[in-house]
C-alpha cells in the first residue's frame, strides 16, 4: 500500500514507485512438533527489536524468523518451568506497538487463516502470539477485525509453553536477494487490505481538509 498524498516525492521515488513488490513464490506451512514458545524477553537492557524470544523445535534450535522478522532474535533459559500443552497452535508472530511492522511483519502470516489447510484442519487452533508490550494496541486491533480475525481465539504466551504441535505459515512478507528489497506475495486477503487502504485513504482526505479549514481560519484571523 503507497500513499502518494503528501508522503513521497514522486519524481524522486518514480523508479521505485513503479516497481512490482508481488510475487507468485508459492506459500506454505510448517508443523512443528514439540515446539516450544518462548515470550519477548528484554535481556542485559536490550531494548525492542534486540529482545528474545519465539519459537524453539523440539531439538532446541531456535526457529528463524520467529521474532519480529529474520535476521532477529534467540533463545534464552525460562526462569520459571516449562508449561506442556497437548494443544495445536497456529503462530502469528511476535507483535510490537510501531504501526509501520503491523501493516507489514504483524499480518505476514495472516494469508494462512484463509487457505484450505487451515478450513480443513487446523480452524479450531488457538492463535499464539508474542508481544511486545502489555497489549496489542488499539489501531491494530481495528485492522485485525477489518482482516477478519477471531480476536476471541488470540493466545497471547506470557509462559515458556512446549506444545504438541506449533504451526507455522510461511511469511508473506520477505527479502528478495541482495537488493534487499521487500517483496509481498498477494495473500488471498488482499481484498480486505484494498479496502483497509481506501477507508485510509478516505480518513486522510477528511483530515486534511479539517486542517485545510483550520488553517484558513488561523490565517483569516
Amino acid at each position: 500500500m503507497v500513499n502518494y498524498d503528501g508522503l513521497y516525492n514522486r519524481e524522486f521515488f518514480g523508479d521505485k514507485l513503479n516497481e512490482t513488490h508481488f510475487s507468485d513464490k508459492k506459500l506454505h506451512f510448517r508443523i512443528i512438533e514439540n515446539g516450544t514458545i518462548l515470550p519477548h524477553l528484554d535481556l542485559d537492557g536490550r531494548l525492542g527489536l534486540n529482545g528474545f524470544g519465539g519459537i524453539i523445535d523440539g531439538k532446541g534450535n531456535f526457529v528463524e524468523g520467529t521474532s519480529v522478522h529474520e535476521g532477529i532474535g534467540d533463545v534464552y533459559t525460562p526462569n520459571e518451568d516449562l508449561r506442556i500443552s497437548p494443544e495445536t497452535v497456529i503462530f502469528l508472530g511476535t507483535f510490537n506497538s510501531v504501526w509501520g511492522h503491523c501493516l507489514t511483519d504483524h499480518i505476514k502470516r495472516l494469508w494462512f487463516l484463509t487457505s484450505d489447510p487451515y478450513k480443513r484442519y487446523f480452524s479450531t487452533c488457538k492463535l499464539a502470539v508474542n508481544l511486545m508490550g502489555q497489549n496489542i494496541i488499539p489501531n491494530f486491533v481495528k485492522l485485525l477485525q477489518v482482516l477478519e480475525v477471531d480476536l476471541s481465539r488470540l493466545n497471547i504466551i506470557t509462559h515458556a509453553t512446549k506444545f504438541q504441535n506449533v504451526i507455522l505459515p510461511d511469511p508473506s512478507l520477505f527479502y528478495a536477494g541482495g537488493g534487499g528489497r521487500n517483496c509481498f506475495t498477494p495473500p488471498n486477503m488482499l481484498k480486505l487490505l484494498t479496502e483497509y487502504e481506501t477507508l485510509c485513504r478516505k480518513i486522510f482526505r477528511h483530515c486534511r481538509k479539517k486542517s485545510s479549514t483550520f488553517f484558513t481560519v488561523l490565517v483569516n484571523k
